[in-house]
């Protein structure tokens, strides 16, 4: 406890000290994200030259339940919402605008996505609320697939990879918002390969290329195409169509997408 007599002595200093002018606080402004989070205001008292004046700082909050203020000006987040840290020296003030944006919420918009074709693509926006319902940063959102067969999603643009339902899941703050995703393909009437038949010698490669058609025969986009050899000891192919002769004797290049394939007859011959 102090005694009476330093008290005195403070209080006659105060009285017959400098002058003040103004209370600068620094910052004027500051934002908890937590509860319990913490941030530290300072109050200097300045004559009118612009010194400091040693004097003690009396802090208040207008809503300590929001935003509580020590003595020290160490504030403490408490709830969502906004409040003001005054810093009080004799007869003037200065204010601290403080705002307490606690995470409770995470959602994905869109909440759901049809993407159609492969490829295709669309971007996606994670967003945070807090409890108040006021819209708080994503910073740095982490995005992952169920399914990368279906679609793939890299910094909120999801990608189709092939057709099928999956979900996406973004994860920040500690909260984490999923959006459901279909991939289909569009309407076609067949596959088309070309050349349709292949003649090979002993280690020859060749590209084979199928492709969706209409019943017109035109070309239609967006169906993925995969390729299998009936045989690799005869012949190989990779992913792109591309075909590797093996030694002598017949296989089929099969092609299918979309629920429908096509062969191709291979021959290899000395």
């Amino acid at each position: 406890m102090m005694r009476p007599a330093v008290l005195s002595a403070l209080v006659a200093l105060a009285a017959c000290g400098p002058a003040v002018k103004q209370v600068d606080v620094v910052p004027a402004e500051i934002t908890l994200e937590a509860v319990g989070a913490t941030a530290r205001v300072e109050a200097v008292p300045r004559d009118f030259g612009g010194g400091a004046v040693p004097l003690p700082v009396r802090w208040q909050s207008s809503r300590p339940e929001v935003a509580e203020v020590d003595a020290a000006g160490r504030v403490t987040a408490r709830k969502s919402g906004e409040a003001e840290l005054r810093a009080v020296v004799g007869s003037l003030s200065a204010v601290v605008a403080v705002r307490v944006s606690i995470p409770s919420r995470a959602v994905i918009e869109p909440a759901s996505v049809l993407l159609t074709g492969v490829p295709s693509n669309q971007q996606l926006r994670l967003r945070l609320l807090d409890d108040a319902g006021r819209e708080i940063a994503a910073r740095d959102p982490s995005w992952s697939s169920a399914d990368v067969g279906v679609a793939r999603v890299v910094a909120g643009v999801v990608s189709a990879f092939g057709p099928g339902q999956t979900q996406v899941t973004a994860s920040a703050a500690g909260l984490t918002a999923t959006a459901a995703v279909e991939v289909r393909l569009p309407p076609f009437a067949a596959l088309r390969a070309e050349p349709a038949r292949l003649q090979l010698a002993p280690g020859a490669t060749a590209k084979v290329t199928a492709r969706a058609v209409d019943a017109a025969g035109r070309p239609v986009a967006g169906v993925p195409v995969r390729y299998a050899s009936s045989d690799e000891r005869v012949v190989r192919v990779t992913g792109d169509g591309t075909v590797t002769a093996g030694p002598k004797g017949k296989a089929r290049i099969l092609a299918t997408g979309g629920g429908r394939s096509v062969a191709v007859e291979v021959s290899v011959r000395k």
